[in-house]
Formats: structure tokens, C-alpha cells, sequence
């Protein structure tokens, strides 16, 4: 009975020695690879961290781009709406400037005549075909006011405009 017993183990045996083996064979193929925490750590999550970084810096400074061209058009545009704040608009003798109604001008430097109506706030009065007083803000109250550079001229303006 004992040799019975030993062709039992060495059966069993030979078949968890050849399961194990299968076993072990079949991890880190290609359709199921072994992956360990340390490649996780230090290899692929840098790699990942490192292209998601560069495609952040490279939308950034396309938006970025696209924010200083639209920034600069912007500026370039004559006429535009500058809510709130003042514009420092710049003709030469000859020049005529046509606001927009409810607009604001202020004659910083230079010699200009309007024709039209406009009321002088800082004085409180209309100028109507007269001359422009420097640092007294003028508020545009009809829209056939120009303003004629007799000289070079430098205005503030609030609101819209065009130069011809």
C-alpha cells in the first residue's frame, strides 16, 4: 500500500508543479501584462503628468494669443464703445470728430471749434458754433455734433466716435 500512497503524491505533485507553472505562464503577456506599483508611481504617472502639463502650456498660450490679438484689435478700432472709461483720441489740424450722442469729450491740448449744440458741463452752459474750452468736459446732446481740429488736438472721450 505505501507504493500506492507514493504514486499518489508524486501524481499529485506532478499536476500542482504543472498547474502552477500554466498558471505563472499565463501573467505579463501582452494581452495580460504585470504591472507593479513602482512603474505606477515613478514611470507612468510622471509620463502622464508630463503630457497633460505640456498640452495645459500649450492651450494656454494659444488662448493666451488669441486673448492679446483680440485685446490689441480692440484697441485699434475707432468708434469703439469704451464704457466708463476715456479714450485719448489725437487729430491734426483739419480733422473732424463725430461723437456719438450721450458720449463725452473732454479738449486736453489744441484749439477746436463744434458746431451743433453741446452743453459744457464744467461751466453749466450749451455751446453752440464756438470754441472749445481745454479741461471743461462737454457732453454730446444731439447727434449733428462735430468737433474741427483747428490745430492738433488732443481729447478725452467717453462713448462712440468716428474721425473723418
Amino acid at each position: 500500500m505505501e507504493w500506492k500512497k507514493r504514486i499518489l503524491a508524486f501524481g499529485l505533485t506532478a499536476v500542482l508543479l504543472t498547474s502552477g507553472v500554466t498558471a505563472l505562464a499565463a501573467v505579463g503577456t501582452s494581452d495580460n501584462p504585470l504591472v507593479t506599483l513602482s512603474y505606477l508611481k515613478e514611470g507612468f504617472t510622471k509620463a502622464i503628468l508630463s503630457q497633460t502639463q505640456q498640452k495645459i502650456d500649450d492651450a494656454q498660450a494659444t488662448y493666451e494669443k488669441k486673448l492679446d490679438e483680440k485685446i490689441a484689435a480692440a484697441g485699434k478700432q475707432e468708434g469703439s464703445d469704451t464704457t466708463g472709461a476715456y479714450a485719448v483720441v489725437e487729430l491734426t489740424a483739419g480733422q473732424t470728430f463725430y461723437p456719438q450722442v450721450g458720449g463725452e469729450l473732454m479738449l486736453r491740448a489744441g484749439r477746436a471749434t463744434t458746431t451743433g449744440g453741446m452743453l459744457d458741463t464744467t461751466a453749466g452752459t450749451p455751446v453752440d458754433n464756438g470754441a472749445l474750452t481745454e479741461n471743461h468736459l462737454y457732453m454730446v446732446t444731439v447727434s449733428s455734433q462735430t468737433v474741427k481740429a483747428d490745430s492738433n488736438v488732443t481729447l478725452l472721450v467717453r462713448g462712440g466716435y468716428t474721425i473723418r
